[in-house]
């Protein structure tokens, strides 16, 4: 499992490296594989965001707690398992109940 290190870590682990030091040496001085030191250098040099990386899960439909799919399916004249896609090409997810409500159906 990969690990997550502060930005400012990467950042003089960067900056060190471009002071046309070794990846061996700065690897040692700041205590981190070669491999991640050498990672982190050349998504720098290749003007990729280094520092951003995307932590969080994916965006839930949870603002409606009475929100359905088979009438979210009626509203837009859509089945529910096509209003269930639309959602998740737009980078949705939704349960399908949520946690308690399997806890309530359970006691009765």
């Amino acid at each position: 499992m990969p690990r997550f290190y502060s930005k400012d870590i990467q950042k003089k682990v960067v900056i060190y490296v471009e002071k046309r030091n070794s990846f061996e040496k700065v690897s040692t001085k700041f205590e981190k594989a070669l491999n991640t030191v050498s990672d982190w250098y050349k998504k720098y040099q290749s003007k990729e965001n280094y520092l951003e990386k995307k932590i969080g899960g994916k965006k839930r439909v949870n603002s409606n707690t009475n929100f359905i799919l088979s009438k979210t399916g009626e509203y837009f004249s859509i089945s529910a398992f096509e209003a269930l896609c639309w959602l998740r090409k737009l980078g949705y997810r939704c349960k399908k109940k949520p946690i308690h409500i399997w806890k309530q159906i359970k006691k009765v």
